[in-house]
């Protein structure tokens, strides 16, 4: 967490600091990660930088919580405009995903977001996701598709970093949502049971 002197900031310093902190995490690998530079970019010192977090991996924290933040942001967005389609919203959030942090290090896509945020998502998008043929009861078991869902977009980033061409990366992509799909759909009783053995 940042300290509480970066806490108490009137708003707009700390948006100006959270930008520039970002940025240099999306195009940078962490150990090329400059804190003069980023301490530059709002006119501050590297000391005083360092007076609103104990260290890089703080602010290697805040910038990764902060892209997650807003793509979560543009999924809650898009379920609405879709209806409570998870599926499309998925697809969505890919084409958000590649175009704004789709040349971002491997090292930092991979970085584990808070899990306080990860939580409020997920039960935000359960409660405003189209269930009806869906065998997910509880919040807590919509987060295991989340996981594999956060997986698949892992996946396709890494395929997109390699030079595999845009569209095979969505058409992968919607095809590994499409068994997924088909995975968590309700389905009739008698499909477990083995009565349909011949």
């Amino acid at each position: 967490m940042p300290t509480d002197r970066y806490l108490n900031l009137p708003e707009e310093k700390r948006r100006l600091i959270n930008r520039a902190v970002v940025s240099d995490f999306r195009k940078n690998h962490y150990k090329d990660i400059k804190v003069g530079r980023i301490a530059g970019q709002v006119q501050l010192s590297r000391s005083s930088l360092y007076t609103y977090f104990d260290g890089k991996g703080e602010m290697l924290q805040l910038a990764v919580d902060q892209i997650w933040c807003d793509f979560f942001d543009f999924n809650k967005k898009r379920i609405v405009e879709h209806h409570g389609d998870y599926w499309a919203m998925q697809m969505d959030g890919l084409e958000y995903f590649l175009q704004k942090n789709g040349r971002m290090p491997l090292n930092l896509v991979m970085f584990s977001y808070s899990s306080n945020i990860s939580r409020e998502y997920v039960k935000w998008i359960f409660h405003h996701a189209d269930r009806q043929n869906m065998r997910l009861k509880t919040a807590e078991e919509f987060a295991s598709l989340q996981d594999l869902c956060h997986a698949l977009l892992n996946l396709a980033v890494c395929k997109y970093q390699m030079g595999v061409d845009i569209r095979e990366v969505k058409w992968d992509f919607a095809v590994g949502l499409s068994h997924m799909k088909t995975g968590f759909l309700r389905k009739e009783e008698s499909a477990f049971t083995g009565d349909n053995r011949r």
